[in-house]
């Protein structure tokens, strides 16, 4: 494995931990890698994933026991499960994270902005013990240098190293789920029939991921420690929240939605596929 630079925001031993983990996880041709900013559809897209390429079971304890995040899995201090080829891995990493000669293909999972800075904010109230206001974190999502939704989507769309990436938008898994869950198995070569096809459908509803959020999102036992201060998961339920498109534009004043505009023509308004999102 070559050497990587890996993001500043995370945590000393944790990135030794996962470091760690890397080496000896290893990488393999069939890997398929669900990359995205945080709050932007990645659970949803590790479900359908999941439901095309198992036969579905959710007797699983955690999201993670059958679709590993190695970082998460540095933080608790805990082995990743090892699942089946092929593997379905997430990662909020830096497109940097990865050279061009990185194994297997990647998923990368995109939505407005707007609604990544709404959700994430409800996100920190509930299990990052964030005590700012909508304002404070704005003002952080615009400016953050260390983990940015600007800079984290430019740099996966420019695909420096051509990767073999699939871009797929959170609002064509609202809008066009046939298509879009046509083009992933395309994309992944995965041999499906109509009962898989019909089983993900009725597993990736949001009212089924609500139902089941205690095995998808962060639980309180996950965290102890050191690490209890700076995680608290505050209620399960909410971490599958709404699953619609348009919400955040709505919570921004005008000032708001002209500097996020600004943000965008400086970061991302040179490609013609996000353009929408500005």
């Amino acid at each position: 494995m070559t050497s990587r630079r890996y993001p500043p925001y995370f945590p000393e031993d944790a990135m030794r931990k996962y470091r760690q983990l890397r080496t000896v996880y290893g990488e393999r041709d069939s890997d398929i890698y669900i990359s995205s900013y945080t709050r932007s559809g990645t659970t949803w897209t590790q479900m359908i994933l999941y439901q095309l390429t198992t036969d579905g079971d959710m007797d699983f304890e955690h999201i993670f026991d059958v679709s590993p995040w190695l970082y998460y899995s540095a933080l608790r201090d805990l082995e990743p499960a090892r699942p089946p080829e092929p593997r379905i891995l997430k990662t909020h990493d830096h497109y940097d994270f990865f050279d061009k000669n990185t194994p297997g293909r990647f998923i990368y999972v995109v939505r407005d902005g707007k609604d990544v800075l709404w959700s994430f904010y409800h996100h920190r109230l509930n299990v990052k013990g964030y005590t700012g206001s909508f304002d404070d974190h704005f003002e952080e999502f615009l400016e953050d240098t260390d983990y940015q939704w600007f800079h984290h989507v430019r740099d996966w769309f420019e695909n420096r190293n051509d990767l073999p990436i699939l871009f797929v938008t959170y609002e064509s898994l609202l809008d066009a789920f046939e298509d879009t869950i046509g083009r992933i198995v395309d994309f992944c070569g995965i041999p499906v029939n109509e009962a898989i096809l019909q089983r993900t459908r009725e597993r990736t509803t949001f009212p089924f991921l609500k139902q089941h959020a205690a095995q998808l999102g962060p639980r309180p036992e996950h965290f102890k420690g050191e690490q209890q201060g700076k995680y608290q998961v505050k209620d399960q339920s909410e971490f599958i929240r709404k699953g619609v498109a348009g919400e955040g534009k709505d919570q921004l004043t005008p000032r708001q939605r002209a500097r996020f505009a600004e943000k965008f023509d400086a970061t991302l308004g040179h490609i013609e596929a996000l353009r929408h999102y500005r």
